[in-house]
């Protein structure tokens, strides 16, 4: 229900609280509308009023007045706003708070001042007939649709069309753009990526903060004389870019070099397929191939040093052949040189290798196949964490191994005993999550003795071992185990292996709460294979008989049927081990 007020030659009809105008109507000799009239504060909400009053040619705005929205084309001859309310501005446009709300349809041959306006509201111009613009400079936001059905838009054939210093649209078909230097502002609503190429002043350019992530052309050029930043270096859809001119750059194959050739600076975000980095350069620089689609990179010989997250997260990354020149794979100031790289299944380190930096590869979580070669002096912290390891082999040449290292890593093969061996492969104190299993076997190569421990330990232990690692050779490590089930699937593993008759009688001593882990597990298949393996003391079997027939074990009565006759064959033992 509308309630309504009639002043000055119009009429305004109210909502029920009286304090927002819905609807108007206005007397055809009325050349002013005066708002704000009221007594009480209100506001004005008319864009949805399909009315026109071209009579109309002032604004007065009263002090009471809270805000005011109105379409252009419901007053298309104001000219002149007066206002006596601190938030509105006078002149010949509507702005409130330096926020541009309305141009109105002006004269063809206005000049629009913005001066002192901050941000342009969505169809501030809509139908406005000015093509001259000034003062544009201070525009720090200009909404989508600002310029919307404005004569500066229609029937403008131009590539690029501006409002002064303010981009407001381009040929989204054209070959090529080039960036007038002079902008300051670009319209968040233009496309860039279906031309080819854009040419920039330089990379600070405000363009570069416009173009969305996913929206830049195949190909940026830009000035050799600017700096290189980190923003524009990120273009999702960038596969080449062009550096005009002579200075500290140089493109080459659509990748940046510096101009002597002797640093990898950076390769665009959006570039795939394989990159063979030309020999003489020494130097790929910190995010050079970040993020980018790459599918295959080549070392030179003559590359020695990689840079911080160099090609962190290229996550369709496949093969990295390292070439016979790099020594290190980062450094302590350069590390996660390939973290994330998750499509990396196989890795051969070539033998000149000598350190591989902390988290180089953590996060390659398809990597299986590790091959390290005799020369590895060094491997630190979580260089392999999170990976999918099944077999590593370390040389006699590996003498240090940082913390968690290989902590997914099935079985590690020692030609030696590195220091930190211990920390690398297990958390201390900490529940792995891992979904392998709760040990990691070691193979001691030199006479064939296999030893299991676990990946999750006790603190003391776990100090004590990682001091002495020449202890790790013994066959009772699961007692190391800081949770049950890491302790129980390490001691089987053990004695399935080394037949130690005291793991045997640790089993047969704790076959009851195995048993009940497996059931609460519901893996029937290893279950069954703990029940045929002569480790159950008989006397348990009546109540574990008990137990799986009260369970939801699907195949609850054929599992007790082995419990019931694996007291009288022990059956041929298989490889199953038991992890989460």
């Amino acid at each position: 229900m509308y309630s309504q007020a009639e002043h000055d030659k119009a009429i305004f009809y109210f909502d029920v609280f009286r304090d927002m105008c819905c609807d108007i109507d206005i007397q055809e000799d009325a050349d002013c509308l005066v708002l704000g009239n009221e007594e009480e504060k209100c506001s004005y909400k008319l864009s949805d009023v399909n009315k026109v009053f071209p009579q109309v040619k002032t604004l007065y705005i009263g002090p009471n007045v809270m805000d005011i929205v109105i379409r252009n084309a419901m007053f298309p001859n104001v000219k002149k706003v007066i206002s006596d309310n601190p938030m509105f501005a006078s002149g010949n446009m509507l702005v409130k708070h330096h926020v541009l709300l309305n141009a109105f349809y002006q004269t063809d041959d206005a000049v629009i001042d913005l001066k002192d306006v901050f941000l342009i509201k969505a169809f501030a111009f809509n139908g406005c007939r000015a093509k001259k613009f000034i003062n544009t400079a201070d525009i720090k936001v200009c909404s989508e649709k600002a310029f919307a059905d404005s004569a500066l838009l229609k029937d403008n054939p131009q590539p690029i069309i501006t409002a002064g210093s303010i981009l407001v649209k381009i040929a989204e078909d054209a070959d090529e753009i080039k960036i007038p230097e002079y902008i300051t502002m670009v319209m968040p609503d233009i496309r860039f990526r279906n031309i080819r190429k854009l040419c920039l002043p330089d990379l600070t350019h405000p363009v570069t903060t416009t173009v969305r992530m996913d929206d830049a052309p195949p190909v940026i050029a830009f000035k050799n004389s600017c700096e290189l930043h980190d923003f524009c270096m990120t273009f999702k859809t960038c596969k080449e870019f062009e550096i005009i001119g002579d200075g500290a750059y140089k493109s080459v194959d659509g990748i940046i070099y510096s101009a002597d050739m002797s640093i990898l600076v950076k390769c665009p975000a959006g570039r795939e397929g394989k990159i063979v980095i030309p020999d003489g350069v020494v130097e790929i620089a910190p995010g050079a191939f970040s993020n980018s689609c790459i599918q295959e990179v080549v070392f030179p010989d003559s590359l020695r040093k990689l840079g911080m997250s160099a090609f962190s997260f290229c996550k369709r990354l496949e093969r990295v052949d390292f070439g016979r020149g790099l020594k290190e794979i980062g450094d302590y100031d350069n590390n996660n040189c390939f973290r994330g790289c998750s499509k990396i299944t196989s890795l051969d380190i070539p033998e000149q290798v000598t350190f591989i930096s902390p988290f180089a590869f953590q996060k390659c979580q398809q990597l299986k196949t590790l091959i390290l070669h005799e020369g590895i002096e060094c491997i630190e912290d979580s260089a392999f964490a999170d990976s999918k390891i099944e077999t590593v082999e370390f040389p006699a040449s590996l003498k240090c191994i940082g913390t968690y290292a290989f902590l997914d890593t099935s079985q590690v093969v020692l030609n030696s005993i590195p220091a930190g061996l211990v920390s690398s492969i297990s958390y201390n104190n900490v529940i792995n999550t891992c979904t392998t299993k709760h040990y990691t076997e070691l193979i001691f190569k030199s006479d064939d003795f296999h030893a299991f421990l676990p990946k999750s330990i006790s603190w003391n232990p776990f100090e004590e071992y990682d001091s002495n690692p020449g202890k790790v050779k013994d066959t009772a490590l699961c007692r190391l185990a800081n949770e049950p089930s890491y302790e129980y699937d390490t001691a089987f593993a053990e004695y399935r292996y080394n037949k130690n008759q005291k793991i045997k009688e640790y089993l047969k001593k704790n076959s009851k709460e195995i048993i009940q882990w497996l059931i609460d597990l519901s893996d029937e298949k290893r279950l069954i294979y703990f029940l045929q393996s002569g480790l159950v003391d008989k006397n348990d079997v009546g109540q574990i008989v008990d137990e799986i027939l009260n369970s939801n074990l699907e195949n609850k009565s054929v599992i007790a049927a082995y419990a019931l006759n694996g007291q009288k064959t022990e059956q041929k033992e298989e490889n199953i081990a038991f992890a989460l």
